[in-house]
């Protein structure tokens, strides 16, 4: 997954790719954002998040981990698709919390 800017466009890692090897072969920051259309500052994180990692790829996301599988997620579909009791009889059996 592309991370996103400010303006919410993407950087693919295509660009990433780009940028590091202009960056390696002596380019500055402000030709290689004319180049690829993009800010030095754009550039220079990108440049400065490839030397801190070492990668080219997007970073991990944070956020909650998921505790459910697909398959869980599937069988729930199927229990709420064919539901006759109500909904909190439904929490309580899969001992969900609100």
């Amino acid at each position: 997954m592309p991370s996103e800017n400010r303006n919410g466009k993407s950087v693919t890692v295509e660009e990433r790719i780009k940028a590091v090897t202009m960056c390696q072969q002596g380019k500055s920051f402000a030709a290689i954002g004319r180049e690829l259309n993009r800010s030095k500052s754009c550039i220079k994180r990108i440049i400065d998040r490839y030397n801190e990692t070492i990668t080219k790829k997007d970073r991990s996301r944070t956020g909650r981990p998921r505790i459910s599988t697909s398959k869980d997620y599937r069988n729930l579909v199927c229990l709420v698709e064919k539901r006759i009791e109500p909904s909190y009889f439904l929490v309580n059996q899969l001992k969900l919390s609100n």
